[in-house]
């Protein structure tokens, strides 16, 4: 039992996990277009995955795997749009 839990563990704490609980993915094949919540858009490509953390001092997207295309919209309270990659 011990080593399923750990095996588990291992997976949630992967990229592969990281990916699963990501805001937005897509499978195999499959292409997503996401209008965020400043008016950008967000497209991401067969296999990917991206969490979208958004607060007041930044706009960020955090692509975990796979590709990504961000149209950015213009931000009124001026906050800097970062994308950070692995």
């Amino acid at each position: 039992m011990l080593l399923g839990v750990g095996g588990g563990w291992q997976l949630w704490q992967s990229e592969t996990g990281e990916g699963l609980r990501a805001d937005y993915r897509t499978d195999k094949g499959a292409v997503s277009h996401q209008l965020l919540e400043d008016d950008s858009q967000l497209t991401l490509n067969t296999q990917s995955a991206a969490d979208v953390p958004f607060d007041v001092h930044q706009r960020a997207v955090h692509l975990w795997y796979g590709e990504i295309a961000i149209t950015t919209a213009k931000d009124a309270q001026q906050r800097p749009f970062r994308v950070m990659t692995r």
